[in-house]
């Protein structure tokens, strides 16, 4: 009886402490949002939007403007910050007074896995982000990623036309992911591999490597906003799925490393003729941290292949609703070509077209469509008097979200046609390139933290369109309208199916 008396006050306190927020958070009457209900918080409101976060935001964004808040166990308190001043404010003070925090951590460690730059903050942080940067680099560049691009398009391109005489309707979505990957794979890697070939067969066929970080993403995004996760995917079977799927992708990795590791007869050998990423790698941390190799393999796959395929996807549903920009494009890809011009890192600035089409596309449909910081320290954001909001304080223990995707949709930051594809927003009235910057345009982050694939994916991106759209039409068949799946990245929901003609050149 005693027991029951105690339980019955320990829980009529909590509900008396906590009213309308999760247990253990302060007030914020300062800010606007959903009530919530005792200890819980707004967790009724939350879980049925787990899997579309972006749709829960753009209601709490028409309900109360910009800024918000709401209260979930786990999370504890979220304010939404979905103005550019107040992410500027953030990426800038990144590492030293905003971390992920433990909820995204413990989720990134089961994948992409321990140590990598997106599941390690503070020194951790900077060593594996230090493993990955010479990839990025110009050498890295001039020396693997263009060579990778001339071997690959020809195939692309063959394997295209034999689509055309077939006239075989494929997944475009798809396509782009094979792409992708293979291109990124190639450059860093030095690896070929089988997930893009002439033979049409591969348009309808899975690849190992791209259904798993595919499922993988899908699982890890769901885990994001349930807070039992650890319990419910144990009764769903998806935590059973996961086990399968992610050890079927180290067993892939693990055996190239295997493979690369005999070429390389690493033991006493110093001078190999390698010197693509990969070598490079397995030399600096095979032997002393082949757990961190197998991770930073895991995450480079995974970040190398999304952004390059969501801007390859979306671009083409955005240009087949728009198709006069498709034409400007080929029309500008074909007289470059006639003065024998091709996209180099130096050249692809001559391609004003297609810059402003990918700076459009990625502003609509940013990598990261939703994000999220975790306060290490009392902070202050800045006042925004155009819309009449104060200084916000944002207290130690707090999350901040965002959606860049929300952000850079804003009529209040991109003017009256802020949700439509323009990309004559990016090129002067004399005809000239106006490549966007921050705070407003966050496709690429700020700070510590910016992608460092920004330079690169825009080379990528205009050499492939510019070497397609002299060679081929594209029927479009579905034109339905289309959304984001819920990801951790921007990837299309559905199939995006098409079929390709051959053009007179």
């Amino acid at each position: 009886m005693f027991l029951t008396v105690s339980l019955f006050c320990a829980f009529a306190l909590l509900i008396i402490l906590y009213p309308n927020r999760s247990v253990g958070v302060s007030a914020r009457n300062d800010i606007p949002g959903p009530g919530g209900l005792p200890c819980i918080g707004n967790l009724l409101q939350v879980f049925p939007y787990r899997r579309q976060m972006i749709s829960f935001m753009e209601l709490l964004n028409k309900a109360y403007g910009p800024l918000s808040t709401l209260t979930i166990p786990g999370w504890g308190r979220l304010i939404v910050i979905n103005r550019p001043e107040w992410l500027a404010h953030v990426k800038k003070n990144d590492i030293s007074m905003y971390t992920r925090g433990p909820v995204a951590v413990s989720i990134f460690e089961q994948f992409p896995g321990l140590e990598t730059p997106v599941a390690s903050e503070g020194e951790k942080w900077r060593s594996s982000r230090k493993a990955i940067q010479p990839i990025f680099g110009r050498k890295s560049f001039q020396d693997h990623l263009a060579t990778a691009m001339n071997e690959l398009m020809p195939t692309t391109t063959r394997l295209l036309t034999n689509a055309a005489k077939e006239q075989l309707p494929f997944d475009w979505n798809d396509l782009a992911g094979r792409l992708a990957l293979s291109i990124f794979v190639k450059s860093t890697f030095n690896l070929d591999t089988t997930m893009l070939q002439e033979d049409t067969k591969v348009l309808t066929e899975s690849h190992e490597l791209i259904s798993s970080v595919c499922e993988l993403n899908d699982i890890s995004a769901g885990r994001l906003f349930n807070p039992y996760w650890h319990i419910t995917e144990k009764f769903d079977g998806t935590w059973f799925r996961f086990r399968r799927t992610i050890s079927v992708l180290w067993k892939a990795i693990d055996g190239l490393i295997e493979e690369r590791s005999k070429s390389l007869a690493l033991v006493g050998d110093v001078d190999s003729r390698e010197t693509d990423f990969f070598s490079a790698l397995l030399k600096s941390y095979s032997m002393t941290n082949p757990l961190f190799t197998r991770n930073i393999m895991v995450t480079l796959l995974f970040g190398g292949r999304d952004n390059t395929q969501s801007s390859i996807s979306w671009a083409l549903y955005e240009l087949s609703r728009k198709p006069e920009w498709l034409n400007r494009m080929r029309e500008e890809a074909i007289a470059l070509g006639q003065s024998g011009q091709r996209p180099t890192f130096a050249t692809v600035s001559s391609y004003v077209v297609h810059l402003a089409v990918f700076y459009e596309t990625v502003r609509l449909w940013p990598g990261l469509p939703k994000n999220a910081r975790y306060a290490t320290a009392d902070d202050i954001l800045p006042a925004v008097p155009e819309i009449s909001i104060p200084e916000t304080n944002i207290e130690k223990g707090t999350y901040v979200l965002w959606s860049d995707k929300i952000i850079m949709r804003d009529p209040l930051v991109w003017g009256p046609d802020a949700d439509e594809f323009n990309p004559g927003r990016h090129i002067s009235d004399d005809g000239k390139f106006i490549k966007p910057s921050g705070p407003e345009f966050v496709t690429f982050g700020a700070g510590l933290r910016y992608c460092p694939a920004a330079s690169i994916v825009p080379y990528e991106w205009v050499f492939i369109w510019s070497t397609l759209l002299p060679l081929f039409e594209f029927e479009f068949l579905d034109t339905s309208k289309r959304f984001t799946g819920d990801f951790l990245t921007n990837q299309m929901a559905e199939p995006f199916m098409v079929r390709v003609h051959e053009r007179e050149v």
